[in-house]
């Protein structure tokens, strides 16, 4: 099952239980906080390779940081989440920064392969 598919089987289980909906929201703050982390590491290597005043790159580096942090604690929310549904979790890999935030880039390259 793809990231997209498992995420739409718990929305799909949200609703057929009676969730509330902020956990549906919970669901799209994943996706937006995904997206806002590959933003930032994209603009980090552009601007490394615009050799970017070291100050503008630290700057760049919190923010990423920032984000990866927060994209952490979103996939272990809607992990939890899928837990108390009784479905499979939508994370299964390491706990480890760099593999979660490859899964981001994954699961933001299912929904724009699957764009209308």
């Amino acid at each position: 099952m793809t990231i997209k598919d498992q995420i739409s089987a718990l929305l799909q289980t949200i609703d057929a239980q009676g969730g509330p909906a902020r956990e549906k929201e919970v669901i799209g703050n994943l996706v937006a906080q995904a997206s806002k982390y590959i933003e930032i590491v994209v603009k980090q290597g552009l601007a490394a390779q615009a050799d970017e005043s070291q100050e503008e790159l630290i700057s760049i580096d919190q923010s990423r940081t920032r984000a990866h942090n927060s994209l952490m604690s979103q996939i272990d929310i809607v992990n939890r989440l899928c837990e108390k549904y009784g479905l499979e979790t939508v994370y299964t890999g390491p706990d480890e920064r760099r593999i979660k935030g490859d899964w981001a880039l994954e699961m933001i390259i299912e929904y724009f392969r699957a764009r209308a």
